[in-house]
């Protein structure tokens, strides 16, 4: 406050008065004097109080400061945040104890612009140096700095990841003076992504391997597609399947794909063999095996050729079937410490999958050997059957025969005959001849009946169901007339079936047969079949019954059995009926059952 000096003069010059300033009573100097200072000592305790505010306000704020800083450096310490501060005039470059980590610094190093450069990786040193520079020299760039960069650590050689961001200032001479910046560790996040990739890839093969295995049929498909589905989605460098030779127990590459340099000339062996011929993680009997560097001390041999292909990593799983080792499919990957336990699992999945698949497809060649081989025996049978009827067809076709041979020898006796009495003329050798003629004709379209009946049919053909009825009851005609077996076919219409006539007419006479033969054995006095032939919802019906007593109940379900007959080996195979069963249900899909009826039997064929 500043100090006040009061005149005499000042003070006479008051002016006196009942009201107002000139009514006051006139003050002497030492109340004057006492009033200053009271006003003096109160702008004082105002301003003491107004600084001791602005103190508190500002200790305050420096509390506030270094919590916030406190807080900031703990964040920079739980984020594992690097700081630096370089100076590019004099190359001289600050770093936080966590940056040095970064960097790969050893304790005692002094850090500097040329020390940061080798610790980079030599992969990533210059293409950072030029960037770096490209700030430094360019203002225009704005300064911002955003990187990723590997180093490896001076001390410890560990390979680390890091991303980088920070600002460059410039003077006002555009010159670049000061970088400053934060660094952190994203290894253990790269490692992650790529391991998620990898994972992903690996999904996608197994997903693309189960995809050939439900499309594929045989086995060099299989192998083929999953060969190419690793390269092509798993990223893989390269991917054989090799089967082992029993006898050598070396592997034969059966398919491969990708970079196959590695496999050229390659001899692998499924037995620890003192000449080396074991690369690394190859199975020796059911362990999946994997290597993730080429330190293996059982493939030594092998690792100046894999390093020499680019071969860093690899993994491999036997392949089974009926749990017997058959092979192994292998991957090669370009990178140490490729395989880690998920992806093995998966792979041991595609293992499995594929042996499965293998185990599928061996039970299927089985399965259709063995159809084949019961083709072939049901054909033989089929064969044998046919010459078993053929003893039959050539008793039909005597009593077919006989009938025309008694009216050809009658009708030469009758020739000679009337030429001995002097009847003979041409009227009556015309006769005679035309006579004969029509039944050498009937003859020889006996012999085509039964010529085309054991012609086998090639290929399934559509056929009139009646017209096979009739026919093969042409050809038991003579039979049947001996027998003096009556016959009636009823048809409603003439529907058609699919499959083998001539089969179909072998199943006829086969039921036609064992009719007649139960005629005799039952000695029936009016044997009487009735054939029946219709439709019914889709379906054509054929039924064959009978008068001749019946089947006992104890055996019906046995006649179409192989080899089951009641008429002793003398008289019967036991085949006729079971392979008319096999005809119908399994040539021509259809069914051929039989029931007892009142007085005797029926047979129902459906097709």
């Amino acid at each position: 406050m500043a100090n006040v000096t009061i005149k005499d003069e000042q003070i006479a010059q008051q002016p006196y008065g009942t009201d107002g300033p000139a009514a006051r009573k006139p003050a002497c100097a030492e109340d004057l004097t006492e009033e200053w200072a009271t006003e003096s000592i109160d702008e004082l305790t105002d301003t003491i109080h107004r600084l001791q505010y602005e103190i508190n306000i500002r200790q305050n704020i420096e509390k506030d400061l270094r919590h916030s800083r406190e807080s900031f450096m703990l964040a920079v310490q739980m984020a594992n945040l690097g700081t630096f501060d370089y100076y590019p005039a004099s190359g001289k470059l600050l770093c936080s104890d966590i940056a040095r980590n970064h960097f790969g610094f050893s304790p005692d190093a002094s850090p500097n612009y040329n020390l940061f450069l080798s610790a980079l990786h030599p992969d990533d040193r210059n293409r950072i140096d030029q960037y770096i520079a490209n700030l430094v020299s360019d203002p225009e760039s704005g300064g911002t700095y955003s990187a990723e960069f590997r180093t490896i650590g001076m001390d410890d050689g560990i390979e680390r990841w890091i991303t980088s961001r920070g600002e460059i200032f410039y003077n006002t001479s555009r010159q670049a003076v000061r970088f400053i910046g934060v660094t952190r560790d994203i290894s253990e996040e790269k490692r992650s992504k790529e391991m998620i990739l990898r994972l992903n890839r690996m999904h996608a093969v197994l997903s693309a391997t189960n995809q050939a295995i439900v499309h594929s049929r045989d086995e060099a498909t299989i192998f083929r597609k999953f060969c190419h589905v690793a390269i092509e989605h798993g990223g893989f460098k390269s991917a054989f399947i090799g089967l082992v030779d029993s006898t050598t127990g070396l592997f034969t590459v059966t398919a491969s794909h990708g970079d196959t340099q590695y496999l050229d000339d390659l001899q692998i062996s499924s037995r620890l063999e003192p000449d080396g011929k074991r690369p690394v993680s190859v199975p020796v009997e059911y362990m999946p095996a994997y290597g993730n560097s080429c330190n293996d001390p059982t493939s030594w041999p092998w690792h100046e050729r894999a390093l020499r292909d680019g071969v860093h990593a690899s993994a491999c799983i036997p392949l089974l079937r009926d749990n017997n080792v058959i092979g192994a499919l292998a991957l090669y990957a370009d990178n140490k410490d490729y395989f880690d336990s998920h992806q093995m699992e998966l792979i041991r999945q595609m293992g499995t999958d594929i042996s499965f698949a293998l185990g599928v497809i061996e039970n299927e060649k089985r399965r259709q050997k063995a159809e084949q081989a019961l083709r072939e025996k049901e054909q033989m049978l089929l064969q044998q059957s046919r010459h078993a009827a053929m003893g039959e067809m050539i008793g039909n076709i005597a009593h077919q025969w006989r009938q025309p041979l008694n009216s050809l020898g009658l009708t030469a006796q009758q020739m000679l005959l009337f030429y001995d009495l002097g009847e003979f003329n041409r009227e009556f050798l015309v006769e005679c001849v035309e006579k004969s003629m029509e039944l050498i004709q009937h003859m020889s379209a006996t012999i085509d009946d039964f010529r085309s009946y054991f012609k086998p049919n090639k290929e399934r053909t559509g056929f009139c169901c009646y017209d096979s009825v009739i026919k093969t009851l042409s050809l038991m005609e003579g039979n049947f007339r001996a027998k003096h077996i009556k016959v009636t076919v009823h048809a409603e219409s003439k529907p058609m079936m699919y499959g083998y006539p001539n089969e179909f007419t072998q199943v006829l006479i086969n039921i036609l047969s064992n009719a007649s033969d139960a005629f005799i054995e039952h000695k029936i006095c009016q044997p009487h079949i009735i054939i029946t032939v219709f439709n019914d919802e889709g379906k054509t019906i054929v039924t064959i019954s009978d008068n001749a007593g019946g089947i006992p109940d104890d055996i019906i379900c046995k006649i179409f059995d192989p080899y089951f007959t009641t008429k002793g080996s003398q008289s019967g195979t036991g085949m006729g009926l079971f392979m008319s069963k096999a005809i119908i249900e399994k040539n021509m899909a259809g069914s051929l059952t039989a029931r007892n009826i009142e007085g005797g039997t029926e047979f129902r064929i459906e097709v």
